[in-house]
């Protein structure tokens, strides 16, 4: 049976369980693995596949009576490969890729329960002959497409180049090492696709306002994908690519602890200079230096693009700079990825009269917290490589790492070490004060 789970965040130190969730045993990782299932897929094939077979229980647990149990299971349902295929179509899902035969992993020399053992030379020559064969490794299939990857003559991103772009990453993340993306997508091509990106995103406001929208509209809003190239590449598909009655919100926190952060970013960033008015981009708390130096990106980089890494990071960083901070859709959801804000109160101090340079004050202290405008955040200097926990430029902060509690008012963060705590009633206030409907965090 699946077991509950408890880790603690990286990022805050904050405990959270999450029951049914444990990583797929050794011999089942070739069926999770490089088939574009999501973390989340593999963890309820997993489920599904423990509670229908006591093989699978077995083969994990009892390690030493795996080859008692693979006997049994080829007895069953004739070969190991039929006996896994029968495994996840009981369980609703499609049979994963073909795995060796028993008779292919045997050693040379080495005999089957079920064969007879070669006693002529001519029988020990091809037996020997066909275990080296076996053991050679597979060549991997062919790109889809015409690789690297080139940025159109005319600088004009065309839904047959994002298409190729989709072809591209898919077949590279399964096929090539990481230090070969540069094979597929060239330097020259990135600064491109980052540069036009870039100049997009730092027109924006720091609330984008998603008005175009009408009754036949829909609006996608997707939280966290941490690197999940494939389950992006799922939802597109499964939702529909962007058009002009359908609009995707990604609410931040493209990169870290998954394992294709940068396919993933660039593949969004694509998505935004094709359709700049139906594909918004929000920031997260992960698009910052300290989170991607510590949270996994900046290796992740580093090991693709090689010497070329930081150059390839830094205008990532750049890029992150400029993504807005929280949208209204339909003038009614308010979209961010942390929460609320709190009011910088400003206050002149005394003065005698003919001065004229006026001191200001900013006065932050607890007892004085008050939801912030909208206004207030329009006016929020959002390009900061970290968003500061203290000073005059709180807003950012507070946008990208508050988090909601049942309990009311607004109180420090002290868990995270910086944003707030936001109580119902303050979202009730929020909401009634500029007519909103929602917040979506």
């Amino acid at each position: 049976m699946m077991r509950e789970m408890r880790w603690v965040d990286e990022c805050t130190g904050i405990e959270e369980i999450e029951g049914r969730r444990r990583h797929a045993p050794a011999w089942m990782q070739d069926y999770v693995d490089g088939e574009g299932l999501g973390e989340d897929e593999a963890y309820v094939t997993l489920a599904a596949a423990e509670e229908n077979s006591a093989v699978a229980d077995e083969a994990t647990d009892e390690a030493a009576d795996e080859c008692v149990i693979a006997d049994e299971v080829a007895d069953e349902y004739g070969s190991i490969d039929s006996g896994v295929s029968k495994l996840f179509t009981t369980c609703g899902f499609e049979s994963p890729k073909k795995r060796k035969t028993m008779s292919d992993s045997l050693p040379s020399g080495s005999t089957s329960d079920h064969e007879p053992a070669t006693n002529s030379p001519e029988e020990a020559t091809t037996a020997t002959s066909t275990t080296t064969i076996s053991s050679t490794p597979e060549v991997p299939p062919p790109p889809p497409i015409q690789i690297p990857l080139s940025w159109p003559s005319n600088s004009s991103v065309t839904l047959d180049w994002i298409q190729n772009l989709i072809s591209a990453f898919d077949w590279s993340s399964k096929n090539l090492p990481p230090s070969e993306l540069p094979s597929v997508l060239p330097v020259s091509v990135f600064d491109a696709l980052v540069l036009t990106a870039s100049e997009i995103l730092h027109r924006e406001p720091n609330c984008v306002r998603i008005d175009d929208c009408n009754e036949n509209s829909r609006v996608v809003v997707v939280g966290d994908i941490h690197g999940q190239l494939h389950d992006v590449m799922f939802l597109l598909q499964d939702a529909g690519f962007p058009c002009e009655d359908r609009f995707f919100v990604f609410n931040g926190d493209y990169v870290d602890r998954g394992a294709w952060g940068l396919e993933t970013f660039l593949l969004l960033l694509a998505w935004k200079v094709f359709l700049p008015q139906r594909v918004f981009l929000l920031r997260g708390n992960h698009e910052s230096k300290y989170c991607t130096s510590v949270y996994g990106f900046e290796k992740e980089v580093l090991e693709k693009y090689g010497v070329k890494g930081k150059h390839v990071y830094r205008k990532c960083l750049g890029c992150f700079e400029g993504l807005p901070l929280a949208s209204i859709i339909a003038g009614n959801v308010y979209t961010t990825h942390g929460g609320l804000f709190r009011s910088l109160l400003i206050t002149p101090s005394k003065r005698s009269k003919g001065k004229k340079n006026q001191r200001i004050i900013l006065n932050s202290q607890t007892k004085q917290l008050r939801l912030g405008s909208l206004e207030e955040l329009s006016k929020a200097r959002r390009s900061v490589l970290d968003p500061p926990w203290e000073g005059r430029n709180l807003i950012p902060g507070d946008v990208l790492w508050s988090d909601p509690t049942m309990k009311s008012g607004l109180s420090p963060n002290t868990k995270r070490g910086i944003g707030l705590l936001f109580g119902p009633d303050c979202t009730e206030a929020f909401l009634k004060k500029f007519q909103l409907k929602v917040v979506q965090i």
